[in-house]
């Protein structure tokens, strides 16, 4: 039995079948990208969010990093500081020690029995003439006070001296104890003094030697005495080499006569500091003279 053909339908239900399988995968394939697209959107906004921490962490290390560059810049220059004042520090240091070797120099230099002690200092104008004479004199008066402060005497007086000789306030006609007030006094006393007026150096060693129990006098002077008190001002004869020379000579007889006894060639030793123009002929040999005919030593500064 023969089959008759069947006519072709385009629009089948297998075709449909296969429309809808289709369609179905296309659908399926929308839905899918459109999930992943979203997904996708929020990995990159969780992306731009870390990416956003991430930066405003490195503008917060920027920052920290900045001012911590600030402040070693500030340590720096700190530092440079310190450093400065540490050389200005050390600088002061070597000149006191210096100094301080200078002062044990002297004192190691010096004579007599050192128990009952009277330092005597000039401060005419002499001293303070030109600006190296009062530079010597600043010199001398620290190096004066330095001794006070650290000789291991047991009593003391300072007597200053320039048109007239004079001690302390309430220190007249004695020595006293070496105690830490009174030297602080003196030192007090010594660097309170200014250059001015004559140069009486006769009238100061016999107020040295007129105190009782002294065994040490130590001079500073430039050297420079004048002749005894009559008028306020210098005669010619004064200023003349021959009464500079007549004036010591006088200083030098007045020691031999009153600072000597029968049993020693000095009663109370000398010495002798030389200040400002100790180099001029005459005031150099008649310190010299006076440390060595009195048993001490003559230490120019």
């Amino acid at each position: 039995m023969n089959r008759r053909a069947q006519p072709i339908r385009l629009f089948g239900i297998s075709f449909l079948d296969v429309l809808f399988c289709a369609l179905g995968g296309v659908l399926m394939l929308l839905i899918y990208s459109m999930w992943t697209g979203e997904q996708r959107i929020g990995w990159i906004g969780a992306d731009r969010d870390r990416l956003l921490g991430d930066k405003a962490r490195l503008l917060a290390d920027r920052d920290t990093l900045a001012g911590r560059n600030d402040q070693l810049l500030g340590e720096n220059k700190r530092l440079i500081s310190d450093k400065e004042q540490l050389k200005a520090e050390e600088d002061r240091l070597l000149g006191e020690l210096s100094e301080l070797r200078s002062q044990v120099r002297g004192v190691i230099a010096l004579k007599g029995e050192m128990q009952n002690v009277v330092f005597v200092i000039d401060r005419s104008e002499s001293l303070g003439r030109e600006q190296d004479a009062q530079r010597q004199f600043d010199e001398c008066k620290n190096l004066l006070a330095a001794w006070i402060e650290t000789l291991a005497f047991k009593q003391f007086n300072v007597v200053q001296f320039n048109d007239l000789a004079d001690v302390p306030p309430g220190w007249q006609g004695r020595l006293l104890d070496a105690t830490d007030a009174h030297r602080k006094q003196a030192v007090q006393y010594v660097q309170s003094l200014r250059p001015v007026g004559r140069t009486n150096t006769m009238g100061a060693l016999e107020l040295a030697l007129g105190l009782p129990g002294v065994d040490t006098i130590i001079l500073f002077s430039d050297g420079a005495p004048e002749g005894p008190q009559g008028t306020s001002k210098k005669t010619e004869f004064e200023a003349s080499e021959r009464g500079k020379e007549q004036a010591a000579q006088w200083i030098r007889d007045y020691l031999k006569e009153h600072n000597r006894d029968d049993e020693r060639e000095f009663t109370v030793t000398i010495s002798t500091i030389a200040v400002g123009n100790y180099l001029d002929t005459v005031y150099g040999r008649f310190l010299q003279k006076v440390a060595k005919e009195n048993g001490g030593v003559f230490i120019g500064r």
